[in-house]
């Protein structure tokens, strides 16, 4: 009787320095959205990039596909406000100073394919 009670103790006080000591990891983001720049498309220009569900990238050697956040998307509010409502829906490659734009360059410098920036989006291009 005492053993098990004692088994029961040292249970109660294990437990607790076990979850202390080994943390669950936390979960990194990821991407929401793929799209794909089409056929002799400019990177810059958000109606060159259409939506899709797998990656076929050609060899081009240029950025052909990422996967980005719903926070690199045009609204249909941000898309007019910029100047073109078609852009609604479509990313924000065209603002320079975003991080889009900044994980775009690195993806290019990269020698990397697929490049998976810092951020969590995740860059395509094929040489």
């Amino acid at each position: 009787m005492k053993k098990l009670i004692f088994i029961k103790a040292l249970l109660l006080l294990i437990i607790p320095i076990m979850l202390v000591a080994y943390p669950t990891p936390t979960a990194t983001r990821v991407a929401d959205q793929t799209f794909e720049l089409v056929p002799g498309g400019d990177p810059e220009d958000p109606l060159d990039w259409v939506v899709i569900i797998i990656v076929p990238c050609p060899g081009t050697g240029r950025i052909c596909a990422m996967i980005i956040f719903d926070s690199d998307i045009y609204t249909l509010a941000e898309a007019t406000a910029a100047g073109n409502p078609a852009w609604a829906g479509l990313p924000k490659v065209n603002q320079p100073s975003s991080g889009l734009a900044a994980d775009m360059a690195a993806a290019l410098a990269s020698p990397n394919d697929p490049y998976i920036a810092p951020s969590g989006r995740i860059i395509y291009k094929r040489s």
